[in-house]
């Protein structure tokens, strides 16, 4: 099996929500000699993006989403030991967290581990995040990036109010924002006015490299 479909069928396995499946193709891909971090880039992540993209739009529910996040720790658990710590510190600090009303952090879980390889320094304030504890975090931490996700509809609304909230506590001048999550696009992250809008985890990723002129997309 080529390398491309290998992934392909590791994403698939997560989006079906075997569990077994995505163990035997993660560890077929890791004794193939394929790279932990494209396993998660291109396999488990893709997969379970597919499946928040199909939760924000009523095609599945809560019990799905749980069963495909298993599958997909079950997946990360495998590849976590085999990925290399990062190649340098990027000395770029990012408070991160879930917006109030919203405990869905799967996403969430795989941007910090994607940051934490590339060199970034990650606070997780973890989920159901209200506006006034990522106030008093970025008043802690001074990070230089605000990253905010959620994965569902109703909370659009609280990050807009949370990125208000920040600007308006005068914490936004030196601070980039950055927003993700499946109901999210371009238009609504310049709406609640976001610096920078992660389409999936990669890209959230890249985004920051490139902002900050580091790493391999600098």
């Amino acid at each position: 099996m080529k390398d491309n479909q290998l992934l392909e069928s590791i994403s698939a396995s997560v989006e079906e929500m075997s569990k077994d499946k995505v163990v035997a193709g993660v560890q077929y891909a890791l004794a193939a000699g394929l790279a932990p971090l494209d396993i998660i880039q291109q396999g488990l992540a893709p997969g379970m993006q597919r499946m928040g993209k199909r939760f924000a739009s009523g095609q599945c529910f809560v019990p799905e989403v749980l069963l495909a996040s298993k599958a997909l720790y079950a997946g990360l658990g495998l590849v976590q030991p085999h990925l290399s710590p990062a190649a340098q510190d990027t000395g770029v600090r990012v408070v991160l967290g879930v917006v109030a009303g919203d405990v869905h952090d799967i996403g969430k879980n795989i941007v910090k581990l994607m940051l934490s390889t590339s060199g970034f320094a990650v606070v997780d304030l973890g989920k159901n995040v209200k506006e006034h504890q990522f106030i008093e975090a970025i008043r802690a931490h001074k990070p230089q990036v605000l990253a905010i996700s959620t994965l569902m509809s109703p909370t659009i609304q609280t990050m807009k109010r949370t990125i208000q909230s920040v600007k308006e506590a005068g914490l936004a001048e030196n601070l980039t924002i950055i927003v993700g999550g499946a109901p999210l696009n371009e238009e609504l992250a310049r709406d609640m006015g976001a610096d920078l809008y992660g389409a999936d985890a990669d890209s959230a990723v890249r985004l920051l490299q490139q902002r900050f002129a580091v790493g391999a997309s600098a």
